[in-house]
């Protein structure tokens, strides 16, 4: 029994100096990446800066040329954010001192430099030149030059001494483990049979903590280009041979498994990024107005597929007493509830998956919302329970060869909700299922633009004229597959010296964007079209990447793009992009030709069909049948706009699900109406006109 004390107090001892200095050392390692670190690189870029302003001003002097002076003006705000930053950043005392000093230099050079490019700009460079080669001026940049020198010496010397002090505490780290180490080999040597598995026990689980590390680490890193490139391969191409309508019932069975399998990817890859961008503090909300309806609505019907095919019944509560509208970032609200719901549809095999939405209190111009999400599957051992919001962590070892998964959507939805302000948490036992809830803090709002949010019509039946550019044969073949399933005119460029070409020949509706290609990548070829004259420089433009950060998402913006579709591109994320950003407008009822021909998408149709039981499909098309019937039978001057619009509501998704195109596009300028509270006799006389395609799904 001595023996074995002598062995758990030589753990506990390494367990405990491992701690501490490893804490220590923590400690050392953040405060210098949060403060002095960023002292250095802003220090750095303000120095470059004021380097090309006074370059910028020099320039504008020696040739009267307006350009410099333009120039000049788009680096100051960076210089005053930058300026800004570094004030922010300031730890030491003397870097505070002499950052006044580069503060008050910069003022006044800045000051000197304006009237410059003024007297330059006015013709008077003689004059200007002379401020420039003033001794004021001269001494304002050498006292703004040491300043900001001091300043980078300073934090260097800091930066080195706390390096010198982690390698000490690292030195003692070590050797008191490799005491400790001394200490288990002793004690090891005389302990008896019975304790050998402690050492066992105590390997394994320094085995287990090395491998969550590592883990961690990788799964930490940020998903690289090559990741993305051939996923667009596989989900693009499987994508569009699932709409081939002579692929045999074992053929489209293992192309749905590989469409499934790289679908499993994108999440898994999806959820890395999220929870690294997290981490990295990365993570920016985008509130906008939204009506919660909608978003229940869309995120119930999501799942809803998965759960009936597993027998189960969805159920959804809404309270009567929530606003309609709220401003607050919809996507990631819609994230999180997805999370929530697609888990209790994953791990219930029978019953029933809930969702409860209700106003907790009011507060102020806000509402507490409370979300729940209650199932009737296996439940959360209690064992486990405490580590269910962990990063990496699932319920049972065995859920990850089972279900697949990261194990970072609970904790990813955490992190999401505490950002929004909220809390979130559940409730389980073993056996008898669980309840997952959340609850955020929402402002009322107004009702949103339905333009403006994206709810652009998809299409109005004729093809746009678009300019496709990419460099990887593989990626070209897929777009142009998807484009021209959807009726587009497609021209392809091989790289940004090409695209330029083609814009100069040709002209287009709009650009498909790739970013990095040889020769000339994205961004480039993008500021190229916008200087171009006419109608060329303002064609819309989207990238179509791989690269999908928010700062890369920004970049493009900045070069003067419309926006973005993330790769591996699905057909109907990029038919959905081109409709918003073309916003195509619905047919008008004095059109006329196609526009009173019955639009029907057999393969769409087929699709459906193939999925699902014949009961199932003829109940869909029966519900779609009455709820038309209904429509149908609406008088515009009488009828309830909350109650058509919520049928047309149903109607969109329902008739485009099934192929019926006009049916959807007509049922969502009724919805349109109904929320602006317009006049319905125009929209409902155009979907009495559609009524009748319901028949083409009878034949």
């Amino acid at each position: 029994m001595r023996a074995v004390a002598i062995g758990v107090a030589a753990m506990v001892l390494i367990a405990l100096a491992s701690a501490l200095t490893t804490w220590i050392v923590g400690q050392r390692i953040r405060m210098i990446g949060s403060a002095q670190v960023e002292v250095l690189t802003a220090a750095e870029r303000l120095q470059r800066q004021s380097e090309q302003m006074e370059l910028s001003t020099r320039l504008a002097v020696a040739t009267g040329d307006e350009t410099f002076a333009r120039r000049y003006g788009e680096v100051q705000p960076q210089l005053r954010q930058t300026l800004a930053l570094l004030r922010a950043s300031m730890v030491l005392q003397e870097n505070r001192e002499a950052f006044a000093q580069v503060e008050a230099a910069e003022a006044r050079i800045s000051q000197i430099e304006y009237r410059a490019l003024d007297l330059a700009v006015s013709d008077r460079r003689e004059e200007a030149g002379r401020l420039l080669e003033s001794g004021a001026y001269s001494r304002l940049v050498e006292s703004y030059r040491r300043g900001l020198a001091a300043i980078q010496q300073r934090s260097r010397n800091y930066v080195a001494s706390m390096q010198r002090e982690t390698s000490r505490y690292l030195t003692i780290n070590l050797a008191t483990s490799l005491v400790a180490l001394l200490l288990i080999g002793l004690a090891w040597v005389v302990l008896v049979k019975p304790a050998r598995s402690w050492g066992e026990q105590l390997h394994e689980a320094r085995k287990r903590a090395e491998g969550a590390a590592r883990a961690k680490g990788e799964f930490l890193a940020m998903m690289s280009h090559e990741i993305r490139t051939p996923l667009n391969g596989i989900i693009g191409f499987t994508d569009i041979l699932l709409g081939d309508r002579n692929l045999t019932p074992n053929q489209r069975h293992q192309l749905g498994l590989v469409q499934n399998a790289g679908s499993m990817l994108l999440t898994v890859v999806n959820d890395l990024l999220d929870f690294s961008k997290i981490e990295a503090g990365r993570i920016e909300l985008a509130p906008r107005p939204f009506a919660l309806e909608t978003l229940i609505d869309n995120s119930v019907s999501i799942v809803r597929g998965a759960a009936e095919a597993k027998g189960l019944e969805m159920r959804v509560a809404s309270d009567p007493c929530l606003s309609p509208f709220f401003l607050g970032d919809e996507d990631r609200l819609r994230q999180v509830l997805l999370n929530l719901l697609n888990n209790s549809v994953k791990f219930t095999s029978q019953g029933l998956v809930s969702l409860a939405v209700a106003k907790v209190r009011d507060e102020g111009p806000n509402e507490r919302l409370r979300f729940t999400v209650t199932d009737t599957g296996p439940g959360v051992p209690a064992t486990r329970q405490d580590q269910l919001f962990e990063p990496f962590t699932q319920a049972d070892a065995s859920i990850t060869r089972r279900y697949g998964g990261t194990g970072l959507g609970l904790s990813i939805s955490k992190r999401l909700v505490e950002l929004m302000g909220g809390e979130i948490g559940f409730a389980s036992q073993e056996g008898a299922g669980s309840t997952f809830w959340f609850t955020v803090s929402l402002p009322r709002s107004k009702e949103p633009d339905m333009l403006s949010e994206g709810n652009m019509p998809s299409s109005n039946g004729t093809g746009a004229s678009i300019l496709l550019v990419e460099d990887l044969p593989m990626n070209q073949e897929l777009a142009l597959a998807m484009l021209k399933r959807g009726g587009h005119r497609v021209d392809v460029a091989g790289d940004g010296l090409e695209a330029l070409e083609a814009m100069k020949d040709g002209s287009y509706d709009l650009v498909l964007m790739d970013i990095q290609m040889p020769r000339m990548d994205g961004i480039t070829a993008a500021k190229e079209i916008r200087a171009m004259p006419g109608q060329a420089g303002k064609v819309p433009i989207l990238a179509m990447t791989a690269n999908v950060l928010p700062d890369q998402v920004r970049e493009f913006l900045d070069a003067g793009m419309n926006g973005h579709v993330a790769k591996p591109v699905r057909q109907a994320d990029l038919h959905a992009a081109i409709a918003s950003v073309l916003a195509a407008p619905l047919a008008d009822e004095t059109q006329t030709s196609t526009a009173d021909e019955p639009q029907f998408d057999e393969a769409t149709f087929r699709d459906v069909q193939a999925m699902l039981p014949p009961d199932r499909l003829t109940g869909y098309i029966d519900d779609l049948d009455r709820l038309a019937a209904e429509l149908v039978a609406t008088d515009p001057e009488r009828a309830d706009g909350k109650a058509v619009g919520s049928a047309a509501h149903k109607l969109v998704s329902q008739a485009g699900m099934l192929g019926l195109g006009r049916l959807s596009e007509s049922a969502r300028a009724v919805e349109q109406a109904c929320r602006s509270e317009g006049d319905l006799t125009v929209p409902l006389s155009r979907f009495r006109a559609a009524a009748g395609d319901v028949a083409l799904l009878r034949r």
